[in-house]
């Protein structure tokens, strides 16, 4: 696997951005996690894995939209 010209400079920009910004939206986050938990008791975050570039897998963490039994609501 080759890196893009510029990998490290690009990595440091997306660091120095999201770090920032992750402990300034903070609160906010927390605000959502509480409300999303609240509404049915269930997880807050929902976890997927997914495939990313050269078809290596990663986690993907979300705020929970759907009920925690979403699926045995599914119509025939």
């Amino acid at each position: 696997m080759t890196r893009p010209v510029g990998g490290g400079a690009k990595r440091a920009l997306d660091l120095a951005v999201a770090v920032p910004a992750t402990i300034a939206l903070a609160p906010v986050m927390a605000g959502i996690a509480l409300w999303v938990r609240s509404e049915d008791g269930g997880p807050a975050i929902f976890r997927q894995q997914r495939v990313g570039a050269f078809g290596r897998p990663f986690m993907v963490l979300k705020f929970r939209s759907m009920r925690v039994d979403a699926g045995s609501h599914l119509m025939s």
